[in-house]
């Protein structure tokens, strides 16, 4: 078992992404164009994806699965609305954590 923000990489749709932890309101987590900080963000052209580091256990397993599911998107060339996204993003993290039986305290592997 192991930590998820010892996460280094993940693969989607068999590309690898490397998986930075931020502090809040830097670097990655802020988008220029909309002017707006965010808890995740996936930088395609990069093979990125980053993600706050003061989320707890589930909030961080479901961000990592929000921006997985925008990277698949974009990979099979669909462009799926942001509350598409998190409502599909959320029902995953719910199925899974219900499955695997995790709790906030624990770890996954």
């Amino acid at each position: 078992m192991r930590n998820l923000k010892k996460i280094k990489r993940v693969f989607i749709l068999g590309k690898p992404f490397k998986v930075i932890f931020c502090k809040e309101r830097t670097g990655d987590l802020y988008d220029l164009e909309r002017k707006h900080y965010y808890v995740g963000r996936i930088l395609m052209e990069e093979q990125r994806m980053s993600i706050a580091d003061h989320l707890a256990l589930e909030e961080t397993f479901e961000t990592i699965f929000h921006e997985a599911f925008h990277a698949a998107d974009d990979l099979v060339g669909s462009d799926s609305e942001e509350l598409y996204v998190k409502r599909m993003s959320a029902c995953l993290t719910a199925i899974l954590l219900d499955n695997f039986k995790i709790t906030p305290k624990q770890e996954i592997l």
